[in-house]
């Protein structure tokens, strides 16, 4: 086109030739976002950032069906018509003055134009003569060039991007448009108003512009030598031609390949331009109009398409962050006017609109990644209008925030959708558009709770209050966690962090909040109600629907074992992955089994009632097979790992670093799954983990705040998370289910001792030791629950060492306790400080703090120290064993400095029970129901270990009272551990009850002697099975021993008479056959109970009318074969039996009330013993001598009486014809 030397300045130049070849290789589809890794947000108090990866260059759907690419690049039918652009020589009548110094054009003032942008200058400013590489005969020779051309020209950039200006700024659009221009012919102007300028000419400099612009973008550091136009000039002269149908589809092109190369340079100035010039409010509503055009046309698709990437760049976060600081370094308030011209309501409708667009993934991408910069506009806007409602103490917002909306319209629906896009880099935005408008919502939340509180109006941002959890309800019920495998399975590191921030805002409360990582201490009374569904139970302590989350996370395919493979050290070939990739890893499995072991403790509490709910086995199923899971993909070892991987260890020393945060959720997991399961616990054991994780506890760098919040200390974790494993090794052990019976019992000493080796005692001692202050808030819950994991191990360290028959661990224990001697009189400390704490502070604050789990961890401590054997976690099959320690295992010398040890501490710890009346109000459940079974256990080794002040003590505190009413309710329940515990409780203190004591004390006793008796009379063949036969016959053993020492009570003796002789009457019957030792010194003790309150004479006469003395002539009369060690036991029941026959008797004949067939029954006994006798070598042996006196003194009293009885009933019994014949 050399027909004019206009035309030689064209786009057919050399320039030109580069652009087109380099569009041959990149197509203007593929334009993203800069790789940035985060994208701000910016509020008054200061910059947030949510993890955003833009790039999406490694897309994995093709661009090639993107509406741009197809629009503006490729030659359709459906494309932009392709224009060559030629520059326009402006004609002098357009220039009356010099468009750079401004002189006035005159006869003196000549003008003269530019070779290189045609526009026309005065001499000054346009005095260089440079050699132009045009075609044409007058470029054979040195031109005129403007001082602005000049610079582009001595840098090489002959064809500069100033030859656009000259139509875009020339042409008007109110001005009649006369085409008579000879467009890219000959004619150097034409007769219309524009100077010859045209809107085809426009559009020509538009597509031209793109074009060098794209070329830029694609060699950035060219950036400075081919943009050399001020941006203030620039941007007006593009975004005025964006309001005419004519020229914006070019015009939005160009602004957005402007911002993109803007953004890409960093160069923040054309995006200021946008907001700073006079028409700004305008602008963005012709972009937001482009955003708006209805229909599906290839131009349609492709003018959004711009529009979008165009909207993103200018709500930039860091670009808005600047732009306020910017105006008010001008004036007060002016920056906040500045960026409020974009209408975000508005524009957040219609990228969500547009990311349902299935027709043009580009158009997708951008929508999306636009959202994640409205989101955090929107929130900053909406904390601004929180924050200036705070300072007016208005209820009145000037900004209503979009969340509502975005749920209510069904936006959150929409980009939970996208999640499962086929295209990666749309499900990245989508992601993060999610995780942002989650943490944005939180965020608002407690602003608005922080101006409620303030001046106490509730009514404040109700029309745009919105919860997170309506937001993640959404998520979860579309289904946008499944497709969370393949991104944390990626080899790439950014795209794994996309779907781990993800992943992580759906769950972060169950770690920030203390009650989502409180794990249950006991199964037994932390119930459920019958009936109630796993969606209420969830939703009581206001975190279900984060649970509903992480279910749903450990439910979808595979997520669990990306995880795992995420955090592992091994990582299959893959390579160790980043330590902040990992640490968030080690997050989302922190809270997914926090998760699973609040349910599992909720199933375990449900007990046989869950089999008939159908929602509960479904929960049940699905943490069963995620347990399962995590087992398979090897969680033990990879936690080991945590502790004992170099590559964790030489990353950075301090302990703020992400390796320690990466131990912290470690111990967090460790600590759920061990919860979980004593399979878990186990498998932990083999590692050494246990040690490790005390020592990195001592470690005072880790007693900083954690990434849970200000409220929790990194040491909290792992303290926790030992003690669950000493625990679950304790109730292990109780269980008998270490493998076999015979090899298992070393294990919990193994752990005891590795526990002792690595200073667990002058850890606990030393942080007991330190004073619980309720009035420090920030940190009160947090010591607190450092004071619960510091009692449980305790309570698991003595329990483990009072179940070990070796003694072994109870020395070292006592050993350690010899260099630390604080540890008891600080945890005895500690109840004290509890009670008070329990008695002094309102209902609300213990709901908010653990007060009760405090006080039930407490308890538990105390009563292993005190000598209780078992755990209070499950029930424990009992074989007639007492429940506490036994002492007879131990030597001499142990023997001695034990039950010192002992006596002292039951001692001061019942001294601090009784004080008040605290001790009956805990039982009956005043301080939660999980602490009746600790106080119970706790009184109980008192009882039985402590001295007999401490029975007295226990006896007048009225503890007595509520121990009855527990004794009735466990013994229809079917509980034998906790009857058991609390008949033991009674027939101890029960003695020590005096006259003056409460008669409601006295009634309960004569209660429980009912029950006792009651006892007795169940048949055995009903029990389910043989080891609850066993239970039974021990629970019977029991109660007749209780009763043996509340006979020492005559208050109860006319109880006894009344229910127990007559239960024991028929006990005696079906016992008499069985002659093993444990059962003739249950006999013998029964037998001392009748021989006790026998000696009145109304007694006497009840009892003879129970059918005792048939009862105890059988099993006097009855043949036993016994074994050489049992005969003195048979012996000395045999003489008690005789000896209760004589006195009944001799109580009757004294009254002349005997009935025959008593007298009968003596007979049948006096002779049947005698004859016995008699038949030995002839000398009455000392054993048997007090039985032949009383059998003597019997005859002595039948025949003394011989005139008043029936001698045919007497004589013709077979007994007293043998002992005639003898």
């Amino acid at each position: 086109n050399n027909n004019n030397n206009n035309n030689n300045n064209s786009s057919n130049g050399p320039n030109a030739t580069r652009r087109n070849n380099n569009q041959t290789k990149w197509k203007y589809g593929s334009s993203n976002p800069p790789p940035t890794a985060t994208s701000s947000f910016s509020s008054s108090s200061g910059i947030h950032t949510f993890p955003i990866t833009p790039s999406i260059t490694n897309s994995s759907s093709s661009h090639n069906d993107d509406m741009s690419t197809k629009y503006y690049t490729q030659n359709t039918s459906s494309s932009i018509q392709q224009l060559d652009f030629n520059v326009v020589k402006v004609p002098d009548r357009l220039r009356p003055a010099c468009p750079s110094c401004d002189t006035i054009f005159s006869l003196s003032k000549r003008r003269h134009h530019c070779r290189v942008c045609e526009d026309v200058f005065c001499d000054a400013c346009s005095s260089r003569r440079v050699m132009l590489p045009f075609d044409g005969e007058q470029y054979s020779k040195p031109v005129r060039v403007c001082d602005t051309c000049n610079i582009d020209v001595e840098a090489g950039n002959f064809y500069s991007m100033r030859r656009y200006l000259t139509p875009l700024q020339l042409f008007d659009g109110d001005e009649d448009d006369y085409d008579d221009y000879d467009y890219g012919g000959g004619g150097g102007g034409g007769s219309n108003a524009n100077g010859g300028v045209t809107t085809t000419h426009v559009q020509a400099a538009l597509s031209a512009l793109s074009q060098d612009l794209e070329a830029v973008l694609l060699d950035s550091t060219s950036f400075s030598e081919k943009v050399t136009i001020p941006a203030d000039i620039l941007v007006p002269a593009i975004s005025r031609y964006l309001q005419s149908d004519e020229t914006s589809d070019r015009a939005i092109r160009a602004l957005s390949t402007l911002l993109a190369l803007g953004s890409v340079v960093s160069d923040h100035t054309f995006v200021t331009a946008v907001y700073t010039q006079p028409e700004a409010k305008s602008v963005f509503d012709d972009i937001l109009k482009l955003l708006e055009w209805s229909g599906s046309s290839t131009k349609t698709l492709a003018v959004q398409e711009q529009a979008a990437r165009t909207l993103f760049y200018l709500t930039d976060a860091k670009v808005i962050a600047e732009l306020i600081e910017m105006g008010e370094a001008r004036t007060h308030g002016w920056g906040h006017i500045l960026v409020e011209r974009c209408d975000v309501h508005r524009a957040l409708r219609s990228v969500l609109d547009h990311t349902t667009q299935n027709a043009s993934p580009s158009l997708q991408r951008w929508s999306a990644a636009c959202i994640c910069n409205l989101v955090a506009e929107d929130y900053r806007r909406a904390c601004d209008a929180i924050n200036d409602a705070m300072t007016m103490g208005s209820n009145e917002f000037k900004y209503e925030s979009f969340n509502m909306e975005l749920v209510s319209a069904g936006g959150v629906m929409i980009l939970s959708s996208l999640v499962s896009s086929h295209d990666s880099d749309t499900r990245s935005h989508a992601m993060t558009a999610l995780s942002a408008t989650i943490e944005t919502t939180r965020e608002m939340n407690i602003r608005l709770g922080v101006l409620k509180e303030a001046y106490g109006i509730q009514s404040i941002g109700e029309n745009s209050a919105c919860t997170d959890t309506a937001i993640i309800d959404a998520i979860v019920s579309a289904g946008a966690c499944s497709p969370l495998t393949q991104l944390l399975l990626s080899a790439d590191d950014t795209v794994a962090t996309t779907g781990c921030s993800f992943a992580k805002s759906l769950l972060y409360p169950l770690l920030t909040n203390p009650l989502g990582s409180e794990l249950p201490s006991y199964h037994r009374f932390l119930s459920v109600t019958p009936n109630s569904s796993p969606l209420s139970v969830g939703q009581e302590d206001g975190l279900g629907t984060y649970r509903n989350a992480a279910m749903q996370l450990a439910s979808s395919d595979g997520i669990l074992s990306a995880l795992t493979h995420l955090v592992s050290d091994n990582n299959h070939g893959m390579g160790i992955r980043s330590m902040n990739l990992r640490r968030a890893g080690m997050d989302i499995l922190a809270a997914i089994t926090m998760t699973l072991s609040f349910w599992d403790s909720k199933i375990k509490a449900m007990g046989t009632s869950m089999e008939s709910n159908a929602d509960w086995g479904e929960l049940k199923q699905q943490v069963d097979l995620a347990l399962v899971s995590l087992e398979e993909e090897g969680i033990c070892e990879t936690l080991a790992a945590a502790f004992t991987s170099t590559s964790i260890n030489s990353i950075n020393t301090s302990r703020d670093s992400a390796s320690s945060q990466l131990r912290e959720s470690a111990s967090l997991v460790i600590c759920a799954l061990a919860a979980c399961s004593t399979d878990f616990a186990s498998s932990l054991l083999s590692s050494n983990t246990v040690a490790r994780l005390i020592s990195a506890a001592a470690d005072d760098g880790y007693a900083t705040a954690s990434t849970r919040g200000e409220w929790a200390s990194r040491r909290l974790a792992m303290l926790e998370a030992t003690a669950m494993i000493m625990v679950q090794g304790w109730k292990k052990n109780q269980t008998q289910l270490y493998g076999s019976q015979e090899s298992n019992n070393s294990v919990p000493l193994e752990l005891l001792l590795e526990s002792l080796d690595a200073g667990i005692i002058p850890l606990i001692s030393r942080l007991i030791d330190s004073r619980l202050d309720l009035n420090d808030q920030e940190n009160v819950y947090g010591d607190i629950r450092l004071k619960i994991s510091l009692c449980h191990i305790i309570g698991a360290l003595f329990g483990i060492g009072q179940c070990d028959e070796t003694n072994i661990g109870f020395s070292r224990i006592f050993e350690a306790l010899g260099n630390t001697h604080y540890l008891i009189p600080s945890t005895v400390a500690l109840l004290g400080s509890t009670i008070t704490a329990t008695q002094q502070i309102s209902h609300a604050s213990q709901e908010q703090l653990p007060i009760s789990a405090l006080l039930e961890a407490n308890l538990l401590a105390l009563g292993s120290m005190c000598g209780s054997r078992y755990c209070s976690f499950s029930s424990i099959n009992l074989e007639g064993d007492k429940a506490v320690l036994q002492i007879d295992m131990l030597t001499p010398e142990e023997k001695d400095v034990f039950t010192c040890q002992f006596e002292e501490i039951c001692v001061s710890t019942c001294d601090i029970l009784t004080k008040s009346s605290f001790l009956a109000s805990c039982l009956v459940g005043v301080s939660g129901e999980g602490s009746i079974m600790p106080m119970l256990r706790l009184i109980s080794a008192i009882a039985e270990n402590g001295p007999e002040r401490s029975d007295q003590m226990l006896a007048r505190s009225g503890a007595l009272l509520p121990v009855a009413d527990m004794l009735r309710d466990a013994m229809v329940a079917g509980d034998f551990y906790i009857f058991s515990t609390c008949l033991s409780l009674i027939s101890i203190c029960g003695p020590n009850l005096t006259s003056n004591s409460e008669n409601s004390a006295i009634q309960s006793l004569r209660g429980c002697v009912q029950m006792f008796s009651n006892v007795l009379t169940i048949d055995e063949g009903d029990a389910m099975d043989t080891s609850q036969g066993n239970v039974l016959v021990s629970l019977k053993r029991k109660c007749i021993v209780a009763i043996e020492r509340l006979s020492n009570n005559k208050g109860v003796w006319v109880t006894i008479v009344s229910h127990f002789i007559p239960c024991v009457s028929e006990y005696l019957l079906s016992e008499s056959d069985n002659q093993n030792s444990d059962n003739i010194n249950t006999l013998n003790a029964a037998l001392r109970i009748i021989l006790r309150v026998i000696s009145l004479p109304s007694h006497a006469i009840s009892i003879s009318r129970t059918g005792l003395g048939s009862s105890l002539a059988r099993l006097i009369c009855q043949e036993h074969t016994q074994s050489e060690n049992e005969t003195p036991y048979r012996n000395e029941n045999e003489a008690l039996a005789i000896q209760v026959l004589h006195t009944l008797l001799s109580q009757m004949m004294s009254q002349a009330a005997a009935e025959r067939s008593l007298v009968n029954d003596a007979m049948n006994v006096a002779c049947f013993v005698l004859s016995k006798e008699a038949q030995s070598y002839g000398e009455i042996l000392s054993d048997t001598a007090s039985s032949v006196r009383f059998a003597l003194e019997i005859l002595q009293l039948i025949v003394a009486n011989l005139e008043n009885l029936e001698k045919e009933s007497l004589s013709e019994s077979p007994l007293v014809i043998d002992f005639v014949k003898v």
